[in-house]
């Protein structure tokens, strides 16, 4: 398993074939691909997900400020193609959303580890 970024030229040539995303949602650049779920995994998702953080203490202002920054950026006809081109998606959310979503995902993760009795040290 690999993430879309460095496999997808090679699944768009024929030399490799992809037989589904590890998404709950179909990626564009791989329209024909089904997701691990459509393929019968039921409840399946494992993504990739990047984010940016600030120091402890950064003023509430800033951090609006650079949210809205990143947000727009995120939307632009630029980084839209590139970014699905590379198989991938922008999120967006408020500094308090994502906070709280990283907060999930690695909970989720830790469960998960867990309970296949994994060494997490």
């Amino acid at each position: 398993m690999l993430g879309v970024t460095p496999v997808l030229p090679h699944i768009q040539s024929g030399k490799l074939k992809a037989y589904a995303v590890t998404t709950r949602y179909r990626i564009d650049s791989l329209p024909n691909v089904p997701t691990m779920q459509e393929a019968g995994l039921k409840d399946y998702e494992s993504t990739q997900w990047y984010m940016v953080d600030a120091p402890v203490g950064l003023p509430a202002d800033r951090v609006a400020q650079l949210n809205q920054w990143i947000n727009e950026i995120a939307a632009s006809a630029d980084i839209k193609l590139a970014l699905t081109a590379s198989g991938s998606i922008a999120g967006k959310g408020s500094p308090k959303e994502i906070q709280d979503f990283v907060v999930r995902d690695t909970r989720r993760w830790r469960e998960l580890a867990e309970k296949s009795r994994l060494n997490l040290d």
